[in-house]
């Protein structure tokens, strides 16, 4: 048994998951270890609690850390670190977006600074602050643009160097994004949903 904060990733027909302590934890398909000579399927601990939800693309899991770390780990073998950046200003709450090789993280501070890593390296890319909110939900990435929820705003940036494309205020604090091809809808703590479409603007 596991605890329910469990936050899963199925990667090369083997599903990975993270518990609130850190410790990352690999089962087969049928929900047994990998290791038929152990019933413990834990493979490694970040050395932090998690201040997000575990993502994974490929071979490599991503994961934002209590301490302002966001962590790389390639899980082929030979399981090792890839890379870890440290944020100063705050923690990496909201899902990161993978995309045309970058890693695309919001940090939740007062500035709602934005960041694009390469994803091999994690080497800064660029970076954007998102005046006057802080990351707020999950971000959407839609052919070149990124729509991030900051308070109460709704921002889009240029995936390629972070430039503000546009941006729209809501009736409330966004929560939540979801895509389905160009269009997308806006949740908010108040309860209402917006639907946009990218090449019309809000």
């Amino acid at each position: 048994n596991y605890p329910a904060e469990a936050k899963g990733v199925y990667l090369d027909r083997a599903i990975y998951f993270a518990v609130q302590d850190g410790s990352v934890h690999r089962l087969r398909e049928d929900g047994k270890p990998l290791s038929l000579e152990s019933a413990d399927a834990r493979i490694l601990s970040f050395g932090a609690s998690l201040a997000g939800p575990l993502q994974g693309s490929g071979d490599t899991l991503y994961a934002g850390l209590s301490n302002g770390d966001l962590v790389a780990w390639r899980v082929a073998f030979p399981l090792r670190k890839v890379w870890s950046v440290t944020f100063r200003t705050g923690v990496v709450r909201s899902p990161v977006v993978l995309g045309d090789n970058r890693v695309y993280a919001g940090v939740e501070s007062a500035s709602g600074e934005m960041y694009a890593l390469d994803a091999a390296t994690g080497r800064e890319v660029w970076q954007r602050k998102l005046l006057p909110g802080p990351v707020s939900g999950p971000m959407v990435l839609i052919d070149e643009e990124l729509v991030v929820p900051a308070g109460n705003d709704v921002v889009a940036l240029s995936a390629a160097d972070g430039s503000v494309r546009w941006s729209t205020t809501l009736a409330g604090r966004v929560i939540g994004l979801a895509a389905r091809g160009r269009s997308f809808t806006a949740s908010t703590a108040s309860g209402q949903i917006y639907c946009f479409r990218l090449g019309d603007r809000p």
